[in-house]
């Protein structure tokens, strides 16, 4: 019976295990930011299997996903922290080739974020706004930087894994429940001889009684009659 509850005690423990990675390494989106001078916008983005990034103690900006009401679903406080000395195409004149902009300050060098955020179906839009989420820098729909296609076909499985866990689910608890179900049976079969046992010593003590009683009544009774 030890054996038993210890093997209930570990399926447990796997379970929550499971449950806990699941919950940490989940689907997300890859977001590469690109800013340049002011403007700042999502230069592509992708679906990913990973950790989502964590909130900067520091930050300048909010990225955030919105459903299709423009409710926030998640929302991540970044800064811009790397810098690239990246050439940019516009300094140069597309058909001679020649450089027409000679860049002079740090701002006009493009720069680069790359972020993650936990993906989730009903996202509809992404927006970037100052520290405070008061001024919106940048605006887009999901389904201008990935296919729609691909969206929909998230949500069907979305839907199968939803279903798919539920009845996981109830059958770990069916499995659980008749494992419970048999140690009670084993438990009141052990219990059985201790209680046979005693109902046995009752029945030897209630003969012994009526035993004792009709022995001393026929010493009484042939008492009698001699005198």
């Amino acid at each position: 019976m030890l054996k038993k509850i210890l093997f209930s005690t570990i399926f447990i423990f796997f379970i929550f295990v499971n449950a806990v990675e699941a919950s940490s390494r989940q689907q997300i989106l890859s977001i590469n930011i690109l800013k340049k001078g002011d403007s700042i916008k999502i230069e592509s983005l992708s679906l990913s299997y990973g950790y989502a990034t964590k909130n900067s103690k520091e930050y300048s900006y909010l990225l955030r996903t919105l459903d299709n009401q423009e409710k926030i679903i998640n929302e991540l406080k970044f800064n811009i922290r790397d810098f690239e000395a990246v050439v940019d195409p516009d300094w140069f004149d597309p058909e001679t080739g020649e450089q027409i902009y000679v860049p002079n300050e740090i701002s006009d060098f493009p720069q680069k974020e790359s972020l993650t955020m936990p993906f989730n179906t009903n996202i509809k839009y992404i927006t970037i706004l100052d520290s405070q989420g008061k001024e919106e820098y940048y605006k887009v729909a999901i389904e201008e930087l990935i296919d729609i296609k691909i969206l929909n076909r998230l949500k069907e499985n979305e839907q199968k894994n939803k279903e798919y866990t539920k009845k996981k689910q109830e059958k770990q608890k069916k499995d659980l429940e008749k494992i419970a179900q048999k140690e009670a049976r084993e438990s009141d079969i052990v219990s059985m001889p201790a209680k046979t046992s005693q109902f046995n010593y009752l029945y030897v003590i209630f003969f012994l009684i009526v035993f004792v009683e009709i022995i001393l009544g026929i010493y009484i009774w042939k008492k009698r009659k001699s005198a």
